[in-house]
């Protein structure tokens, strides 16, 4: 699944994000790998923030959640990608 075009366009920078500094790099296999390692719930969200591009109302919607569950859970999927991609040393 690749990240509409548009929307990247729009990020000026992912100082700070591994996982959008990943994309941002091409790193896509590395990036779908460590997304496998983690639950579930934090692959639905990270797709739907990242990849799609999509709000935390947005995300709300699609998901039937709550935006402060969206929310909590971003940021938590975040950390843990940070997390297991540090651990997988893909991290350059």
């Amino acid at each position: 699944m690749r990240p509409p075009e548009g929307r990247l366009a729009q990020v000026k920078s992912y100082e700070g994000d591994p996982l959008g500094t990943a994309i941002e790099r091409g790193e896509a296999l590395a990036v779908r790998a460590c997304i496998t390692k983690l639950p579930e719930n934090m692959r639905l969200v990270l797709l739907c923030r990242v990849y799609q591009g999509l709000s935390a109302v947005e995300t709300a919607a699609v998901l039937g959640w709550t935006q402060p569950r969206v929310q909590v859970t971003y940021s938590r999927a975040l950390r843990k990608f940070r997390d297991v991609w540090q651990d997988d040393d893909w991290a350059v």
